[in-house]
């Protein structure tokens, strides 16, 4: 596994962990609606991220390696 695979496993990983802990916090009815839209707001960003790292075709040197 290259460099850029381990970083993208990383971020991935992390983008999962705080879209877990928005979408929790957005769950919680004692918040205001402004704060309910910037967390709406943040978990569309982060969905629209974790699609972009999943598209993202194998590094050559794993295809390589066959």
């Amino acid at each position: 596994m290259t460099s850029t695979d381990t970083m993208l496993r990383e971020v991935l990983v992390i983008l999962k962990e705080e879209q877990a802990c928005l979408k929790l916090w957005f769950e919680d009815t004692s918040v205001n609606e402004d704060v309910r839209r910037g967390i709406e707001n943040s978990l569309t960003k982060i969905s629209e991220a974790l699609g972009k790292l999943v598209r993202i075709p194998p590094s050559t040197n794993e295809s390589k390696r066959g």
